[in-house]
């Protein structure tokens, strides 16, 4: 998102993103790649889910499986 800002010559309004914000947006992306990528890791068959509440359906499609 920095890199964005600082292309669009907005990079003054990277101050304000705070650290704690910063930080939960790289945790959460990190959260949900490795949920994607269990089923590769683990080679377990987990049947697709969509909506709103889809990572808590495959969190709990990974229970089932083992």
């Amino acid at each position: 998102m920095q890199v964005l800002l600082g292309v669009c010559r907005l990079g003054v309004l990277s101050v304000l993103l705070s650290d704690t914000l910063v930080s939960g947006f790289t945790t959460g992306a990190a959260v949900h790649v490795l949920t994607s990528q269990v089923k590769n890791l683990l080679g377990v068959k987990v049947p697709r889910h969509s909506g709103p509440l889809k990572l808590v359906y495959v969190s709990f499609g990974y229970e089932n499986s083992f």
